[in-house]
């Protein structure tokens, strides 16, 4: 279903003539330099090459999250003829594009100066033997400018703007004539007869098996490619030459005597294509999103969906959601999660898809497929975000919180925030999955984001830049497991009705730690510090000694309205508890945390003069 799949992205896209594509026999690269020829083949001028890439990214200023931009210049993406580096490490210079140890001679701090010299000539001898074939002024001038350029000019070379060599060619390069829009590569003859001298694998080399067998794609009779190629790219942790996701390297990958790609018979024209599409999503950032350790990209079929743009919020925030008010979004999900028309998302029965890859070695692992709709995509995130749900809600839109927030709770802190690289790939898979298929949580998440909140004090300001935040999440997550996996009834905001003892308990927490600070006023380490982890797991250890500890507090609270309100507010918890329970499960300390945050974050709104926080 995968390689399907993804042919038919490839042929959608073809097709819709808006999306740059590589044809067959052609790759996208990224080209650093081009080598600017006069007509007579005389070189005029090695210049570097670029496209301006802006982002944007989130600064916190005086405490206030503000979206900046930055601009920085990067490689251009070009069609060139062929794929990326054939395989194999002996030399292999490609048709009128390669790097500048092939096309000059030159590669700065150069180790081996003598294979370098052996592969501008190769690259040399490649063009020039095809000098009477090509029939082209451009293609000639290439072969003179070969013919003529000695590579020990390279070092002490300096183009019009007096950079040296070692300065920008660093990358991939490509031949221009002066005056010219396009590069020679691009000129009708050239690429007439690159296209008409391709073998069926799209290549100058012999890639294809040899034999005609059904594919598996479609069961039509094809020429079996040996090789699935290009290489796919942009896969976090996998080797930055490419990988596959289909290879036969050794004798226990293979059976029947069946050598490479004939133990998996796809048509050279589909290897082509599902290769050619992975690689256009693996390197967009509006179809890709990495994750401990994991890459997925998703796709809708046909015309892209919007829906698109807020699953790639689901994983690391990067959504067209963050632009709309947080009442617009919540009543978008809203009627998705009731089955109304979303027009935002476009038509509900398009197809949707996701692919989770994992780097191994020289190939992919696939962590997770997916085959579903816009329709029901739209309804799982509707139901993802209600069970987040929590008050106060974050004013830039953090409760449609992120795979990547969700699962960074689940770790210790490292500079001030989760340590990204300690997170489990098998969970944040899980929890994605859970996600998509309306499934029950992970068990592991919710005793992960138990654990350090136990740990923490459900979030603490000396470890975490961001605790404010992290206590918001955790409770968001807790609330979104008791929901979804209990089916617990658990309040989106402070519930004066609730008589849970797990909840009142962490109530009367928050209440003691506020008489705390009443009394003694800014003080580094609360209650909180040192009693949060065992108050919430074994309440009757901890409370006897809590609350005698609080009368001495409230003797010491000068304002008579404020110690009022505290002892109202204590006794109103006290009169819902009988006793202190000897131990809390994992879902009782979850509702203890959600009881503590709600009581706690009412102490920061607007309060009546007799209350002065």
């Amino acid at each position: 279903m995968i390689i399907p799949a993804l042919v038919k992205l490839y042929d959608d896209l073809a097709a819709s003539g808006g999306e740059n594509v590589a044809p067959k026999g052609y790759s996208e690269q990224k080209i650093a330099f081009e080598i600017v020829l006069n007509k007579n083949g005389t070189l005029h001028d090695i210049q570097p090459v670029s496209i301006t890439v802006t982002r944007e990214f989130t600064k916190k200023i005086k405490g206030e999250s503000v979206t900046q931009t930055k601009s920085e210049e990067k490689p251009k993406p070009v069609l060139v003829p062929g794929q990326s580096k054939p395989s194999g490490s002996g030399i292999n210079p490609c048709f009128l594009w390669d790097n500048a140890a092939y096309m000059l001679g030159f590669k700065p701090d150069d180790p081996k100066p003598e294979r370098t010299r052996e592969t501008f000539k190769a690259f040399r001898d490649k063009h020039t033997a095809l000098l009477a074939e090509i029939r082209d002024p451009g293609f000639k001038a290439v072969c003179a400018f070969l013919d003529e350029w000695k590579p020990a000019h390279a070092k002490s070379y300096k183009n019009t703007a007096g950079q040296k060599l070692g300065d920008f060619a660093a990358g991939f390069g490509v031949f221009r004539l002066r005056a010219d829009t396009e590069y020679i590569h691009q000129r009708s003859a050239v690429r007439a007869w690159w296209e008409e001298n391709l073998d069926p694998e799209g290549e100058e080399g012999e890639q294809e098996s040899g034999e005609r067998v059904p594919s598996l794609v479609d069961g039509s009779m094809q020429p079996i490619a040996r090789l699935h190629e290009p290489k796919t790219k942009g896969v976090m942790g996998a080797q930055s030459s490419g990988a596959a996701i289909v290879s036969f390297n050794q004798l226990s990958f293979e059976s029947y005597g069946k050598d490479q790609g004939s133990n998996a018979p796809v048509g050279v024209d589909d290897a082509f294509k599902y290769c050619t599409a992975l690689n256009r999503l693996t390197t967009d950032d509006r179809h890709r999103a990495r994750i401990a350790g994991d890459t997925y990209v998703f796709w809708s079929e046909g015309r892209r969906s919007t829906v698109e743009d807020f699953f790639a919020g689901l994983f690391d925030d990067r959504s067209s959601a963050k632009a709309m008010s947080h009442d617009d979004l919540r009543e978008v999900l809203r009627r998705a999660r009731q089955g109304l028309p979303v027009k935002e998302f476009g038509e509900p029965s398009t197809p949707f898809y996701v692919l989770g890859l994992s780097p191994n070695m020289s190939r992919l692992s696939v962590r997770m497929w997916l085959v579903s709709s816009v329709g029901e995509i739209a309804s799982r995130l509707a139901a993802h975000w209600n069970a987040l749900d929590m008050e106060p809600r974050d004013e830039r839109g953090d409760s449609m919180l992120s795979v990547a927030r969700i699962v960074g709770e689940t770790v210790p802190p490292k500079g001030g925030f989760p340590d990204s690289g300690r997170v489990n790939p098998t969970l944040a898979a899980e929890v994605t999955r859970a996600i998509l298929l309306g499934l029950a949580y992970p068990r592991s998440l919710l005793a992960g984001v138990i654990d350090r909140a136990r740990i923490e004090g459900l979030a603490d300001s000396q470890s975490r830049n961001d605790y404010r935040d992290a206590q918001h999440r955790r409770c968001a997550v807790i609330r979104a497991c008791l929901t979804r996996n209990h089916s617990m009834e658990v309040p989106v905001a402070l519930d004066h009705e609730r008589t849970d003892p797990p909840y009142l308990l962490g109530r009367l927490f928050a209440v003691l730690e506020r008489i705390q600070e009443n009394a003694l006023g800014h003080i580094n380490r609360t209650i909180k510090d040192s009693y949060y982890g065992s108050g919430s797991s074994t309440p009757a250890a901890i409370f006897p000694r809590l609350i005698s500890l609080s009368r001495h507090h409230l003797n010491k609270i000068e304002s008579p309205g404020q110690r009022t309100l505290r002892e109202k507010e204590l006794g109103g918890i006290m009169d819902g508890l009988s006793r202190f329970p000897g131990t809390l499960g994992m879902e009782a300390q979850g509702l203890f945390a959600i009881g503590y945050y709600h009581q706690r974050q009412s102490y920061f709104k607007t309060k009546p003069e007799t209350e002065q926080n």
